[in-house]
């Protein structure tokens, strides 16, 4: 079973990952980019999954090597069940994937995911 770090890697190297792939975008450019090129559009929806199935897991019990709740209270500006959320309707309802709602997510809210999983990870070296 994977461990709190472990996860919490997956989840920086899929958000710069993600960031690296909107460099330079904004909202408009990628709306048309998402909407028009499938490899584009699957792989950050691939990157998301991955983000959202790491929260998942952190959001787990303790018990089971998971994160316990003491991470998630350090980081409340986080919607961390919205990133899991995300990941189901990627995962299982892919034809519900929005591109506004995306960029949003990845746009407006990724960055503060990313830094505070940072900050943690240099906590825990």
């Amino acid at each position: 079973m994977r461990q709190e770090r472990q996860r919490l890697e997956d989840v920086a190297q899929a958000a710069a990952a993600i960031a690296r792939s909107i460099a330079g975008l904004d909202s408009r450019r990628f709306a048309a980019l998402f909407a028009g090129d499938d490899t584009f559009a699957d792989a950050l929806s691939y990157r998301l999954v991955v983000i959202g199935e790491a929260v998942n897991a952190l959001l787990g019990n303790p018990a089971q090597g998971r994160a316990p709740a003491a991470l998630i209270a350090a980081h409340p500006q986080i919607d961390w069940p919205g990133y899991a959320a995300m990941r189901h309707i990627l995962a299982h309802q892919d034809f519900r994937r929005d591109p506004a709602l995306i960029w949003t997510a990845i746009a407006d809210e990724l960055p503060t995911l990313h830094d505070a999983v940072a900050r943690e990870l240099a906590r825990k070296a």
